[in-house]
């Protein structure tokens, strides 16, 4: 049989082992949510720029569209 003392041992141990387990998913948990933040993020970004990118085309299609209207109009 186990005695009092050895037994206690190895319920301290197992608790320690259990609190590091612990800490170590809270952890792994913490940076894996910073990486889905983190990706998100940077996919709201590369909308942002895609949605500017588009917008400056049509823009530039406009003005040139403008332009050719002008000349048009210039030869009549």
């Amino acid at each position: 049989m186990k005695s009092f003392s050895t037994f206690q041992e190895d319920l301290t141990d197992r608790r320690q082992q259990a609190l590091h387990k612990q800490k170590i998913q809270k952890q792994k948990s913490a940076e894996k949510g910073a990486q889905s933040r983190a990706a998100f993020q940077k996919q709201i970004v590369d909308k942002e720029e895609e949605v500017k990118k588009r917008e400056r085309k049509i823009k530039e299609k406009e003005e040139i569209k403008n332009e050719v209207r002008k000349e048009m109009e210039a030869e009549e």
